[in-house]
């Protein structure tokens, strides 16, 4: 059984995870126009504002929304419990643990209150190095210069084009 501190120290981390992961969510979402992206390590990563529909891989992206939505909450939810029960099972002494399973958790509640807020995930890390991309594949990589550029007039999401699991 996890001791009051550890129990304390994974809420307030979980609790500061979610908090830095909506404000930063918030600031793209405010900031950037849908598809835009800004290179920040040219070649490598970039800020790119995109709607994930659908889970890793673009699983279920393109599934009727009446099963997708309510599938992308249960699944957390599920694994949210499934990590407490793992936590608890944990010794009093393993604090490594202990915080890769809080950081996990902070990462699901906000993916997982976008869910339930806009029926997906905002997303804007864009990891890519020689044409591979992770997470967020998109068509962005068109525009992207070494300095801020707009997305076009008419972003692609308008023409009901997705990429993966994500809509740019």
């Amino acid at each position: 059984k996890p001791s009051n501190g550890k129990l304390l120290a994974l809420l307030s981390v979980i609790a500061v995870i979610v908090v830095i992961d909506q404000l930063t969510k918030f600031w793209v979402h405010t900031r950037f126009r849908l598809g835009e992206s800004i290179p920040v390590i040219e070649g490598i990563f970039n800020l790119t504002y995109i709607r994930n529909t659908g889970a890793a891989f673009g699983f279920l992206a393109h599934a009727d929304p009446a099963f997708r939505i309510p599938f992308f909450i249960a699944v957390p939810l599920i694994a949210l419990g499934a990590i407490f029960y793992v936590f608890r099972k944990l010794p009093p002494g393993d604090w490594r643990l202990s915080s890769a399973l809080s950081l996990l958790v902070g990462g699901a509640v906000g993916n997982l209150i976008d869910r339930v807020r806009l029926g997906y995930v905002l997303d804007f890390l864009d990891w890519h190095y020689a044409g591979w991309s992770w997470p967020a594949p998109s068509d962005s990589r068109s525009r992207r210069t070494a300095r801020r550029r707009p997305a076009p007039e008419s972003p692609p999401a308008a023409s009901g084009r997705t990429w993966g699991s994500c809509v740019t």
